[in-house]
């Protein structure tokens, strides 16, 4: 059996155990290998219990600017589901008009549409590399599309799932102090409305789908942007 994959057999908590000495070793001896991306993603891919983080939450949770946070933290991949989608959208073909209209009146695409989008995206992704996934799975379809490519494509092991919740009400008051700043098409109030509620209505079949093929962090939404990146770290085990 090679080095590699006698790692990828070791439970994480062992491996945990096995590197924590050295991880420490290299964040003293190491210091500026360590405020460097890949420097970052060497010492949290030994630290980090999941190599592969799905990050959920409704309309103006903030769960876009907390990945990216963590992608930036741990030095892993961030792949963001509604910039691509943002990008399907302003191309003119089929499924670019498909996404456009979906995104104006803020319906939920069909999951043959989004497993289109994420075949042709995730098959430029690396096989072992950190990732962090926002806003994707957001239907049992998606999330069991993107188990099985991660599982037996791209050879990740271990997942973790955060979950960051506010009341419905806030989404609204949130999305629009973000609309009058970015001027997103898919941020109008009706849109928000009808986003809020058919996430909600799907939430709970992807969250039951992913407990059982991941740890789900369930953390507050509502405090500071830098509140809840410290409750999030603090989830993790991030130091």
């Amino acid at each position: 059996m090679s080095e590699k994959n006698f790692w990828l057999t070791l439970q994480p908590d062992i491996k945990i155990f096995i590197t924590q000495a050295s991880y420490l070793l290299l964040c003293n001896k190491y210091r500026y290998f360590a405020s460097t991306k890949k420097g970052r993603f060497c010492l949290y891919f030994f630290h980090m219990k999941h190599d592969c983080i799905f990050v959920l939450g409704l309309p103006g949770s903030g769960k876009g600017t907390q990945a990216k946070r963590l992608a930036e933290k741990l030095g892993y991949f961030y792949f963001e589901m509604g910039e691509i989608l943002r990008h399907v959208a302003a191309d003119h073909t089929p499924l670019g008009g498909t996404v456009r209209r979906a995104m104006e009146h803020g319906d939920l695409l069909q999951d043959e549409d989004i497993v289109e989008i994420l075949k042709l995206h995730m098959r430029h992704l690396e096989e072992g590399q950190g990732m962090i996934f926002d806003g994707v799975p957001r239907r049992v379809g998606q999330g069991q599309f993107m188990l099985d490519y991660l599982r037996n494509d791209l050879k990740h092991r271990d997942f973790g799932t955060i979950v960051i919740n506010i009341p419905p009400e806030l989404c609204e008051t949130r999305i629009a102090s973000r609309a009058a700043q970015e001027h997103r098409a898919d941020d109008t109030p009706e849109a928000v409305r009808i986003r809020v509620k058919q996430q909600m209505a799907t939430l709970g079949e992807v969250l039951a789908l992913l407990e059982n093929n991941s740890t789900v962090y369930q953390i507050d939404g509502t405090p500071s942007i830098d509140e809840v990146e410290k409750s999030i770290h603090a989830a993790l085990g991030i130091v």
